[in-house]
């Protein structure tokens, strides 16, 4: 989960639950509203392709299997979900739990603004080719 503050650990249960009892491979968190615009576009086409609430969303639980089939977590600096296209790109089995979150400590770190928007887009679309 990011350290940022902005995720409640009181979810971590839930997603080891499913990870562990319910073998799952991945478990995404998603948020009420993305935090940018670009999450939105990216949003709605991960919800058509794989039915995902939001990928995005810092709190994920991964099968430490995945890691090891593909080799790395983030190759292309995707805020966290290289892995996790990945794994939905293999068709693996996943779940997703609502999280709470609480307004985020100090500047994001990857920024803000239209550079951020830009540099998340290109770096999902690295992703997504790959």
């Amino acid at each position: 989960m990011d350290a940022d503050g902005e995720h409640d650990p009181n979810h971590i249960p839930e997603f080891i639950d499913l990870l562990v009892s319910e073998n799952f491979n991945l478990v995404l968190g998603f948020r009420q509203k993305p935090q940018r615009f670009v999450e939105y576009i990216i949003g709605f086409i991960m919800k058509r392709k794989f039915l995902v609430n939001d990928i995005y969303c810092g709190m994920k639980g991964y099968d430490l299997a995945l890691w090891q089939n593909y080799g790395s977590f983030d190759y292309y600096k995707s805020a966290g979900l290289e892995l996790a296209v990945h794994a939905l790109k293999q068709d693996v089995k996943f779940g997703q739990i609502s999280v709470l979150g609480t307004p985020r400590y100090g500047t994001p770190r990857y920024g803000n603004g239209i550079i951020l928007n830009l540099k998340l887009g290109f770096s999902f679309l690295k992703t997504i080719i790959r």
